[in-house]
């Protein structure tokens, strides 16, 4: 008999033991990881695990936890199953199924979401019998057993997600951009300091900023003071760019851990006021040097709405390319809006290399 419960933390050791047995799972880890990431559950997750009634007697054999968004992806959930190899096949089954019910029956969600190895076929069938669609394919995104294989994106909409995408941008929102850097001043790029946080809060404030990334109207400056001071140095990368002494965009590079250290996922914003001066293009050279050649990164990977042709242009000209699409991944100005995912992989470098592309001869729009 299966039973379904919420987690608790004395379930940590057949936990362990799932994660230890587990193909995908990381070899050598350390039960007190585990013991202490399920006594210390955050705000917005959800775990489940089923326990199975044996013999010998109860088991924990598999845990999924759903992983709630925030902000402009209120809307959305990440999904997650672990079930032991030989006993928590059937019991996974039915835990996915209780978790898919309790995201959008209970908690309201209308997008759930998973990324799982190219190379797992039965947990790949698994989700697409529960309605879970592939969305995008990333390349070389996890290391296993030595080497690096594709993850796939799978997603399963419902209700509200399923309504058209605003375009963007709407008119009278976005003001017009500059006609370019005609006088070819010189964008310095240098790295982001805790001290800058005013110049981010500034930009990220700006209608143009929040259309194009998961920012919001009327920003805390309290909030935006901390998330730029408390970024943990070991895996954030940022970097700013300067124009006649003042800050005007930023971007970074922010690193993945355990199977996916070979990844960094990048985001960037230029301030509205100096948008087609070559500010975006010089950061964007600035940021794939930092990536090939000091931190040797194998996988760079970015989101970028649909419709937001200024950047996707910018991101392929220094070699991005696009590897799926996630339907109604972000809700914007009171719709729900697609979103590209872009992977770039070490050698896919932009024509003409980093110096052409710090001169501002990209023509990214930025």
């Amino acid at each position: 008999m299966i039973e379904i419960r919420g987690q608790q933390a004395t379930d940590w050791q057949d936990v362990y033991a799932i994660r230890v047995l587990s193909p995908g799972g990381l070899p050598y880890i350390r039960p007190d990881w585990v013991k202490n990431e399920l006594a210390q559950v955050p705000d917005r997750s959800w775990p489940l695990v089923a326990v199975a009634h044996l013999a010998e007697g109860e088991k924990t054999v598999a845990r999924a936890n759903i992983e709630l968004g925030a902000g402009r992806r209120v809307h959305s959930a990440d999904l997650s199953l672990e079930q032991h190899p030989e006993l928590g096949q059937e019991a996974g089954r039915q835990l996915l199924g209780k978790a898919v019910e309790v995201a959008e029956k209970w908690l309201n969600r209308s997008r759930l979401a998973v990324r799982l190895p190219s190379t797992d076929e039965s947990a790949i069938a698994l989700y697409s019998s529960f309605g879970f669609v592939q969305e995008a394919r990333l390349r070389q995104a996890v290391r296993l057993c030595g080497r690096l294989v594709d993850e796939l994106l799978m997603a399963r909409l419902t209700g509200a997600a399923d309504q058209k995408a605003a375009s963007w941008p709407p008119e009278g929102v976005i003001p017009v951009r500059s006609p370019g850097n005609q006088s070819h001043r010189p964008v310095y790029i240098r790295g982001g300091s805790a001290e800058d946080w005013e110049a981010y809060h500034r930009i990220w404030s700006q209608p143009s900023v929040y259309w194009g990334t998961l920012g919001i109207p009327f920003r805390s400056a309290d909030v935006d003071r901390r998330r730029v001071q408390e970024r943990p140095p070991e895996r954030s990368w940022p970097l700013v760019a300067e124009l006649d002494g003042r800050v005007v965009g930023n971007t970074g590079i922010h690193l993945d851990e355990h199977h996916r250290s070979h990844v960094g996922h990048i985001g960037m914003s230029v301030d509205e006021a100096y948008q087609g001066m070559g500010v975006g293009s010089a950061l964007m050279a600035a940021v794939l040097d930092l990536a090939d050649n000091w931190l040797g990164l194998r996988r760079l990977q970015l989101e970028v709405y649909a419709d937001n042709d200024r950047a996707i242009r910018l991101y392929r000209k220094g070699g991005f390319e696009t590897e799926g699409t996630m339907r109604s991944y972000v809700f914007r100005d009171g719709r729900f809006v697609d979103t590209l995912v872009m992977g770039r992989l070490v050698g896919q470098a932009a024509p003409g290399g980093r110096q052409k592309a710090a001169d501002g001869e990209w023509g990214g729009g930025f």
